[in-house]
């Protein structure tokens, strides 16, 4: 969970998705490469659903006003 935590925040701050990025924004004295193999781990174990990702941004995304829109 602490890794998943720490993987969002990367996330936000680095607004990018490669591992590299990622882990030089993870806390700790680790070495970049240590911490990238530890996010490789991380995705082997723990792999994403593409529909589980789908419904998330899905759900985070805001409400549509289609009055007007003609469809």
């Amino acid at each position: 969970m602490e890794l998943l935590a720490m993987l969002v925040l990367a996330l936000i701050q680095a607004k990018d998705v490669r591992h590299a990025a990622l882990a030089e924004r993870c806390s700790g004295n680790a070495q970049t490469s240590s911490v990238i193999r530890k996010i490789e781990r991380f995705f082997d174990k723990h792999p994403l659903c593409p529909l589980d990702v789908a419904r998330l941004v899905l759900a985070l995304l805001p409400d549509a006003n289609w009055e007007g829109v003609g469809y």
